[in-house]
């Protein structure tokens, strides 16, 4: 993408199941020490979730932090949230493939689906440093 990020503004958090926890990455420590620009969430639940929860923290979205998600869905576009779509029914098959060669004891080579960045509300662009 020719983007060069700051690795000490990038947060990786595996899975955020609860409120509690939505609530607690909004207006915990995290969020204030890295400062992130933007955060993407694997999936709508989530970022959904996480846009609820920032903007009731006080936080400007987009302004101070862009926030997408992956996996359009239809409360996805009604929220204005930015999106990464994907196609989702060969992404089933590619795994239940994958999973299936497994089993025999092949090895699964990646692959790259198709996917489209639906750009909506909840983003800007910031522009290079």
């Amino acid at each position: 993408t020719g983007l060069d990020p700051d690795r000490d503004r990038i947060i990786e958090i595996a899975t955020i199941v609860t409120d509690s926890q939505l609530v607690t990455l909004a207006e915990g420590p995290v969020i204030a020490i890295h400062q992130p620009d933007a955060v993407l969430a694997a999936n709508h639940d989530c970022a959904i979730g996480l846009l609820i929860t920032f903007r009731a923290a006080g936080l400007d979205i987009p302004q101070r932090m862009s926030v997408a998600g992956v996996d359009d869905s239809r409360l996805a576009s009604l929220l204005d949230l930015t999106t990464v779509k994907i196609p989702k029914y060969e992404l089933g098959v590619i795994a239940a493939r994958q999973f299936l060669e497994t089993q025999v004891g092949e090895q699964s080579q990646s692959q790259v689906l198709p996917h489209k960045i639906v750009a909506r509300g909840s983003t800007r662009f910031r522009g290079h440093k």
